[in-house]
């Protein structure tokens, strides 16, 4: 029992209980019909902006990314595990890993799931086809390979890129039928190396690539550089629209800035120049950037038709822990305990919301002062905005996961 509580301290130390130092940001923005779910760097954040589950439940690492297919069902990624849950409450250990996976990408049909990663023992890509119950590897050739990214532009076909390390980062673009295998080479310009898929829909694709500079490609079929782009930095993000007229790029003025390009005419024009977005996605058709509440008003921006920003998602509206999860699950174990101290971050008052009271929402109706004494100036997680509760979290979570793996 000692070794193991010793063994669940350094795990816990160095993957993310004790890790969360930076401020709460969106990593990523998912479709779930017609809402979204934000991929917080401190857990998952539900449609309704409410209710959250922290990332103790599932203990995912500070490079841990997900898989949406409905509301509640989630695919989790972690440094040691793939982990899966069909009402957003209790995770269910799908495949023990020891990768860093580098990308996770859905079927707009929800059913075909492929991730990839380029070391440990699930080096390659893997595919799912019953919703992220077994993972099986395909046949891409690994070896000298680095895989940098993984695209659906239907329910049919998966973009790839990759490059050659033993070629001086020779590129490689792959089209790839998801019901026969078959792969289909597409040319990149000459001279153009380091490739990195950013999106992919029916209308095309968007790629960066070293060409003297690093050049954002814009493509079509085999033809992947139908329109170039120079950013100032490397982007944080990219999208086509929708019907593909247009491109979004963020981060490309040292760093800031939103710069949108028309494929009629080929020209790109910054807007939001002194906006630093830390992500852009494409969904439900629309385009979500993610920015700070503390620096910028909000957390989550929609880019509104005349391009101005629209504020979505404030972290400091959030209640507390996912209600509707019974007390004895994961999030209910865990995340009542680890709200008090996120709770504060944002400050917020844990026990005028919901904390431990499951079941039962109290809506007290008021955004928080995020220049209140209350708000901390560093830190997200259980740990790191009150040192003091460190033995109480290390002491409650390693007899949870004693019990839980009793019960298996």
């Amino acid at each position: 029992m000692i070794k193991y509580f010793l063994f669940l301290f350094v795990v816990l130390w160095s993957n993310g209980l004790f890790a969360h130092a930076e401020e709460p940001a969106a990593k990523s923005i998912l479709k779930n019909g017609d809402a979204i779910i934000v991929q917080a760097n401190f857990g998952i954040v539900s449609g309704d902006m409410k209710d959250y589950v922290c990332e103790e439940s599932f203990i995912g690492g500070e490079t841990w990314k997900m898989a949406l297919l409905g509301e509640n069902e989630w695919i989790t990624f972690g440094s040691d595990a793939i982990k899966r849950t069909e009402d957003g409450c209790t995770f269910e250990t799908v495949k023990e890993i020891n990768s860093i996976v580098g990308d996770i990408r859905v079927s707009p049909d929800k059913k075909t799931i492929a991730y990839f990663a380029n070391g440990g023992t699930d080096k390659g890509i893997w595919f799912s086809q019953d919703r992220g119950k077994s993972f099986t590897p395909s046949s891409f050739p690994i070896e000298g390979i680095q895989i940098t990214g993984l695209r659906f532009s239907n329910n049919q076909t998966l973009l790839i890129s990759a490059y050659d390390t033993t070629q001086e980062g020779n590129g490689i673009l792959l089209s790839v039928s998801t019901q026969t295998l078959e792969t289909t080479t597409i040319p990149l310009p000459e001279g153009v190396t380091f490739p990195y898929l950013l999106d992919a829909n029916d209308e095309g694709y968007v790629w960066l690539g070293r060409k003297v500079e690093q050049t954002i490609f814009v493509g079509k079929g085999d033809k992947s550089d139908e329109l170039e782009y120079i950013p100032g930095a490397w982007p944080t993000g990219a999208a086509l629209s929708e019907d593909g007229k247009f491109i979004y790029v963020s981060g490309v003025n040292e760093g800031a800035g939103l710069s949108i390009g028309n494929r009629s005419t080929g020209s790109f024009e910054l807007h939001h120049p002194d906006n630093i977005f830390d992500c852009l996605d494409r969904v439900n058709g629309k385009i979500y950037l993610c920015g700070l509440e503390k620096r910028d008003g909000f957390d989550v921006f929609q880019i509104q038709d005349d391009n101005t920003l629209k504020g979505v998602v404030k972290f400091s509206t959030i209640e507390g822990p996912k209600n509707t999860c019974s007390k004895d699950s994961e999030v209910g174990l865990v995340c009542a305990i680890i709200w008090k101290e996120t709770a504060s971050y944002f400050g917020r008052d844990p026990e005028d919301m919901r904390a431990n009271d499951f079941g039962e929402s109290k809506d007290t109706g008021v955004e928080s002062d995020l220049n209140s004494p209350n708000a901390k100036e560093s830190g997200c997680g259980a740990i790191n905005a009150n040192p003091n509760h460190a033995f109480l979290y290390f002491l409650f979570l390693g007899f949870f996961l004693v019990r839980r793996k009793a019960r298996t």
